[in-house]
């Protein structure tokens, strides 16, 4: 895993250096939970996450809480949220796309907690048949 890391933070400096940005000055731990929690659950920490967090002398606790915080309830709803608005932009708009809310979100809480391949999501969302009845049961079944 740290190789893959390692790989991917060469690359991500390499274009640093060929488009000339200077990266931010390192966060401080109480700013990193901040964003790692607004990033992954859609929220800020609660005060006592934020003591826990700042009281832990462990050298992996950054690592430690964004594996938690990908773990937990917060990142499937919040990216459920998040995906279904990027996916079905039009449903605020469209009586025909909003019937397919409800089921596709339960599908896709379904997909995050399991963790599902992206390529998996995206080969069933292209592949399910785009008829109102039948896409809202093929989600509602696949959810299950």
């Amino acid at each position: 895993m740290k190789a893959l890391a390692a790989e991917i933070d060469r690359h991500i400096i390499a274009r640093w250096v060929d488009d000339n940005v200077t990266p931010a000055e390192r966060v401080d731990d109480a700013g990193f939970l901040r964003r790692v929690s607004l990033d992954i659950a859609g929220r800020i920490p609660t005060v006592s996450e934020v003591r826990e967090f700042l009281a832990d002398p462990a050298p992996d606790k950054r690592r430690r809480v964004v594996d938690r915080l990908l773990e937990g309830n917060g990142y499937v709803s919040h990216f459920t949220t998040y995906w279904r608005r990027v996916l079905l932009p039009e449903a605020n708009t469209s009586f025909q796309t909003r019937y397919m809310v409800p089921g596709f979100e339960a599908w896709l809480r379904a997909q995050l907690k399991k963790n599902a391949a992206y390529d998996d999501l995206v080969r069933d969302i292209i592949t399910v048949p785009m008829t109102g009845a039948k896409t809202s049961t093929h989600f509602k079944m696949a959810a299950n």
